[in-house]
Parts: structure tokens; C-alpha cells; sequence
């Protein structure tokens, strides 16, 4: 069979197809339908990830050479004799009780903190988003490729990964809830709701009006964010947030971090993201 190349512009209006299914899907999954975050996942695959026989469009298009919008909360890593982490790390999500159910909900714009970056393709693709109780841990990358590729999202694999298995099925970042004191429920839906998040950062990275997004908490009883627990032997307050937040600042009439050639402030700074 005779393959010809698409255009550019062919490609640009396949990406502009692209970031539309994402933003229905996504809509849709913050309607409820959770179910959705594996099409979801297929979705940032065809965007993103490039392989040995097949490229990415966003490769294909020279759009990965930007700058990519991470909202994920810094991961604790042990500082001899200062800083230790305990239990499990979320970096992207927080867990609430929505419906009478403890589920993991997606930050969007309401990360707890407030120092988005951008940052090359490769470190957002493989930063670590997920520590466990059994101390394995997650990136973007394996988070997306696991429900594309094995759990639903393009292919249904007679065998997952068995930390994966652990994360989705067994609840291996261990955040428990009771709505009556008595009963502890697992929390379920880590990994659909780490994707919805990852989903939302490629939409804020290449559409610039893209609307703002509250977290969608419905009447959830409670929400923590945020998570993961840190042992300290300091009370130096002040070096621990050094420590944990980069507070590097950029001026109002700079070029925005993202890449984009615009002032800060009329570019990704009009929502005050850094």
C-alpha cells in the first residue's frame, strides 16, 4: 500500500481535532462519567508519546520543543538529617467524598501550590507524580501508557504491570476514608484522575485562553490536598518552604516561561501562574 506524507497543515488540523476530543472528554469526565479517563489517556498518547515506529503529533508538528505547563506538587525527597517523607506522595490529585464515595479528584487550577512552572517535554513526561506504600513510583509517562496501552484505554493486555495492578485495584497509596467514624473505605480512580490532570495541563500549555478550572468537588464533605507527610528534626520553618517551593518570580513585562514570545502578564501571568 502506497503512503504519501500529510501536510502541515493537514497535521495542525488534526491537532486542533485532537485538543478538541480532549477538551469533550475531559468536560465529560467532570461531569461524573470517571470511566472516561482511559480514552482520555489514548487521547495524551496520540498527542505525546513517540516511539521506535510512530511519532507523536505534537513531534511531528517540532511542538514538543516548548515548554510544558506542571501543576504537580513537589515530591518530598529526604534531606540527611533535616527532611524525611513517610507514606505515600500524590502530586497531582487530592482525595475527597464525593456521593458518599472516597475518590480521587484532579487539581485543575486549584493546586495547593501555587508555583506552577514549565518545564522541557522530557522532565514533564517522566516526573514522578505517584509514590506508594510499597515504594513504587509513577510518572506521567507510566501512568498514561499503562491504561492506553494494557488497561482499557486502546488495548485491553491479558497482564498489567503488578504496581500498577497495586495503584488501581488495591489503593497502594493507602488513603483511607470513613464517613461514619466506623467503616474505612479504600479511596479508588488514582490513576483516571492523575490523567484528567495531565489532560488539563497540555490544554493550558498550547491554548492560552483556556478558561480557568475549578476543582470539580461536587458536595464532596471533605477535601485534602497536597498529599504526603514529612518528618522534620528543624523548626526552621522558613528553610523547609525554601526547601519545598521554588520561589523563583518572574516580572509582569518579561517573556512568559512558557515559550510563547508574549509578555508574562498577557500570556499565562493574567491568572497569576508562574
Amino acid at each position: 500500500m502506497n503512503k504519501v506524507f500529510k501536510s502541515q497543515e493537514e497535521l495542525k488540523k488534526e491537532l486542533d481535532s485532537q485538543f478538541k476530543l480532549l477538551k469533550v472528554l475531559t468536560e465529560q469526565y467532570d461531569k461524573g462519567d470517571v470511566i472516561i479517563g482511559k480514552s482520555i489517556a489514548t487521547s495524551i498518547r496520540v498527542l505525546v508519546h513517540d516511539t521506535d515506529d510512530s511519532r507523536s503529533l505534537l513531534g511531528q508538528l517540532n511542538f514538543k520543543n516548548r515548554k510544558f505547563f506542571d501543576t504537580a506538587c513537589p515530591d518530598i525527597f529526604p534531606v540527611p538529617g533535616k527532611i524525611q517523607r513517610i507514606g505515600s506522595f500524590c502530586g497531582l490529585v487530592s482525595i475527597g467524598s464525593v456521593n458518599n464515595e472516597q475518590t480521587y479528584i484532579p487539581y485543575l487550577d486549584e493546586a495547593p501550590v501555587k508555583k506552577f512552572g514549565f518545564v522541557n517535554f522530557d522532565e514533564f513526561w517522566n516526573r514522578i507524580i505517584f509514590i506508594d506504600n510499597n515504594k513504587n513510583s509513577f510518572t506521567r509517562k507510566e501512568i498514561v501508557l499503562a491504561i492506553a496501552n494494557q488497561d482499557g484505554g486502546a488495548h485491553v493486555d491479558p497482564k498489567i504491570e503488578k504496581k500498577y495492578k497495586e495503584l488501581s485495584r488495591e489503593n497502594s497509596l493507602g488513603w483511607k476514608a470513613s464517613l461514619d467514624g466506623k467503616i474505612w473505605n479504600d479511596s479508588c480512580g488514582s490513576e483516571l484522575a492523575a490523567v484528567r490532570q495531565i489532560a488539563h495541563e497540555l490544554l493550558r500549555t498550547f491554548e492560552i485562553e483556556y478558561p480557568y478550572k475549578k476543582m470539580v468537588t461536587g458536595d464532596a464533605g471533605f477535601i485534602l490536598g497536597g498529599m504526603g507527610f514529612i518528618i522534620s528534626n528543624t523548626t526552621d520553618v522558613n528553610s523547609i518552604t525554601d526547601y519545598l517551593v521554588n520561589k523563583k518570580k518572574i516580572g509582569p513585562n518579561k517573556k512568559c516561561l512558557c515559550g510563547s514570545g508574549q509578555k508574562y502578564k498577557k500570556c499565562h501571568g493574567k491568572y497569576g501562574w508562574i
